[in-house]
């Protein structure tokens, strides 16, 4: 076991250190916004092939005359398009260029920021991947040496039917997850067996131990070679070449630059004749690399490769014991991992399967110790003769296809993951600081303190969020980032909650991508109500794979839904929701809060989609706030002759997106709102219009839109509004 005074004694301890606080500070910067293209003809270079969690194939393209790098999403399949089995192609495109853009939530992944901190600057569309021309390849040795190996392999992969298998064992081997289907990543990521999808420090390990060994080998067969001094640091360092070689036929990311730099470090290590010290190899890997790229401290494959080698390093040792034989030390190897990387599993995929451990002890031997060298066997057979080479990837894909359906029966006769509430980064520090000083050697009385003051705060914070938020008395709304579209989250006194709308988009899972995390990240285990103001896309498909309970579905049936609409509220209603129509004159009670419904009437069929919107307003003796969906001109005006004054609200959700048909000068001056918020995104509608912008700066009301400030959120205290958007964006206004 290591002491405190180990980690401190370590030469690049506070270098590292130096570094990571450096890395917070380089992080604070904003992504470019003002970086922006326009549709043309571009050509560069491939990097990378890759796909979204949806399928979508991606690629990343460094464009040689703007001297900036992209992703391009391609519309349609790739499979038909030969250049593309080729990386570092001279392509060239028409393209359509945007702006990276993310959903900018608490306990949102925001992509804007990931594409950021890897240096991308735009992303662009193509609508058919046969639009893209060959201009040439890169003629340096590396790029050839490494597209002839590869194209020579991947037309023995050609010949093999399993296509699923197939691209299982390219992401296993080379990094390559073109290839690799959506519904294996999932269950891999499902059963905590995603870090054998990255080429990590461990394979390299494996791989260069086999070589290491095999070498070894020749001195059985001339027994001298052992009296060489030489013999063993020779044998070391042909094996750091040959795993570099290995390096250059994989995909080039960071993840398998972390993992070559680590285990080159060991065997550089071992050709020097110096000790194997692997908490300072570990330190020099993640020095050199946030050196070079000090984002990658933010990237969840750098986070996960090297807390499983601080796993494996400082908890595994405290696990096992001497009498331990290697079953059992090697299940303690997995649990030590397990222990660690759970807290950051939870707070990035908001799950954690039970299972895992069990998946993990019976599927990673099998795959870092005979899988991958069994592919990297088949592949450099394959170089000398294709039959073999076959012969050896189909024993290799039986066991991929061995895998795969042990996965499957997990998940057909298993319980699902757990669901957890994300922890929050002050949080996953005092866990990390309480599980240091569990394995690390101190005095007992030292350590029982430590024990017990860092267990403490973490009880405190468990009973904090489970047990204080139900006796709140605040009033709040989130007004969420959901790109062009609407959701809002209204908490209420007593800890009742109530979304309006849901947003929405046929290119984006919302639900998955932005309103489960948001929700969870915010603790909330149900909600009471959910209001659906409209049937547009835009203000409800989002809800379509919310997984938080809802109690009850506020709608106004006028007309026929749509069907995405209708399949939704048969979907809530099958599983216990109850569907509560509601119309203009309605009052309901929630908690300590009055609601009523101001439109639209139950007879007001003749009135536009957009006219028969649902409008609440929401009363609290702290605050009024007034819900508009997307109501336009016609309906405000119904609004200023049946409510008048009764509109006055301390808080407006603007109509429409702020289009050029809503918010008149009349309406907007009858609410008189205090603040106004917005949900909009740069689209063909150019929302919110000037000219409703302009409203609102002539009657001196603050006017706050998403697009520019993410989610804006505000609390009500009777006296004051404060006003949170982006990091450093506040507001404290008073309450007229």
């Amino acid at each position: 076991m290591y002491t405190l005074r180990d980690l401190f004694s370590r030469p690049l301890f506070f270098p590292l250190l130096i570094i990571i606080l450096g890395s917070f500070i380089w992080d604070l910067k904003e992504p470019n916004a003002d970086f922006s293209l326009p549709d043309q003809i571009c050509e560069g270079v491939l990097l990378k092939k890759s796909r979204t969690t949806e399928g979508m194939p991606v690629l990343d393209v460094w464009l040689t005359k703007s001297k900036a790098l992209i992703k391009v999403f391609l519309k349609e399949e790739w499979e038909s398009t030969q250049w593309l089995s080729n990386n570092f192609a001279t392509i060239r495109f028409p393209c359509r260029l945007k702006k990276p853009q993310g959903y900018r939530n608490p306990g949102v992944f925001d992509y804007r920021k990931f594409l950021a901190r890897q240096n991308f600057v735009a992303i662009a569309f193509v609508d058919n991947p046969n639009q893209i021309e060959t201009t040439g390849q890169d003629s340096r040795f590396i790029f050839k040496f490494k597209n002839v190996i590869r194209s020579k392999i991947d037309s023995l992969f050609a010949t093999l039917e399993n296509k699923e298998v197939v691209g299982l064992q390219k992401a296993l081997l080379w990094g390559d997850e073109s290839n690799l289907f959506p519904r294996i990543e999932k269950l891999f990521r499902k059963y905590g067996l995603s870090h054998l999808l990255v080429i990590s420090g461990l394979n390299f390990g494996i791989l260069g131990w086999f070589i290491y060994k095999s070498f070894l080998g020749l001195g059985k067969i001339k027994p001298r070679f052992f009296l060489y001094r030489f013999f063993y640091p020779t044998c070391a360092f042909v094996s750091a070449v040959l795993l570099f070689l290995y390096f250059l036929l994989c995909e080039f990311n960071a993840p398998i630059a972390r993992a070559v730099v680590s285990a080159l470090g060991v065997f550089l290590a071992m050709a020097l004749l110096r000790s194997r010290d692997y908490l300072n190899l570990t330190f020099l890997a993640a020095f050199v690399l946030l050196l070079i790229n000090p984002t990658d401290l933010f990237h969840p494959s750098f986070q996960f490769s090297f807390l499983a080698l601080l796993a494996l390093i400082l908890v595994y040792p405290a696990l096992i014991k001497p009498t331990h034989g290697f079953l059992m030390r090697f299940f303690m190897a997995n649990l030590a991992i397990l222990i660690t990387m759970m807290p950051v599993l939870a707070f990035y995929f908001h799950e954690v399967q039970l299972l895992a451990l069990v998946g993990n002890f019976l599927i990673t031997p099998l795959v870092e110790l005979i899988v991958i060298p069994l592919g990297f066997i088949a592949a450099l057979v394959s170089l000398i003769s294709n039959t073999i080479g076959i012969f050896v990837f189909k024993i290799n894909l039986f066991l991929l296809k061995l895998i795969i359906g042990i996965l499957d029966f997990f998940q057909k006769d298993f319980p699902n993951p757990v669901p957890f509430y994300p922890p929050h980064p002050w949080e996953l520090v005092i866990f990390y600081l309480l599980l240091l000083v569990c394995v690390l050697h101190f005095s007992k009385k030292i350590k029982r303190g430590f024990i017990f003051i860092l267990f403490f705060i973490l009880m405190v914070d468990v009973f904090v969020w489970i047990i204080a938020p139900w006796k709140t008395n605040q009033l709040q709304l989130t007004h969420i980032d959901v790109g062009q579209g609407d959701a809002l989250l209204v908490e209420l006194p007593g800890r009742k909650t109530m979304l309006i709308d849901g947003g929405g988009s046929t290119f984006v899972d919302i639900g998955q991508r932005v309103l489960n995390p948001f929700l969870k990240y915010k603790r909330i285990s149900k909600l009471d109500v959910v209001c659906i103001t409209h049937d547009d896309v835009d203000h409800f498909l989002g809800l379509k794979n919310l997984d938080i309970p809802i109690g009850e579905i506020w709608w106004h049936p006028i007309s026929k839904p749509s069907p995405n609409l209708n399949e939704i509220l048969v979907a809530r209603e099958m599983q216990g929701v109850k569907l509560v129509p509601v119309s203009k004159g309605d009052e309901k009670i929630l908690g300590e809060v009055q609601i009523k419904i101001l439109n639209p009437s139950s007879d007001g069929k003749n009135l536009s989609d957009n006219n028969q919107s649902l409008v609440l307003q929401i009363i609290h003796p702290k605050g009024r706030l007034l819900f508009t969906g997307d109501i336009e001109k016609a309906a405000e005006l119904n609004l200023i002759e049946s409510e008048g004054k009764n509109l006055f609200s301390h808080y407006l959700k603007v109509a429409h997106h702020g289009s050029k048909y809503s918010s008149l000068p009349d309406f907007v001056n009858l609410v008189h709102p205090t603040l106004a918020t917005v949900g909009s995104r740069k689209s063909r509608f150019h929302h919110p219009h000037p000219q409703t912008v302009h409203t609102f700066e002539e009657l001196g009301i603050p006017f706050l839109q998403t697009d520019q400030l993410g989610a804006i959120e505000v609390e009500f205290t009777g006296d004051v509004i404060r006003v949170k958007g982006a990091p450093n964006e506040f507001l404290k206004l008073p309450m007229m």
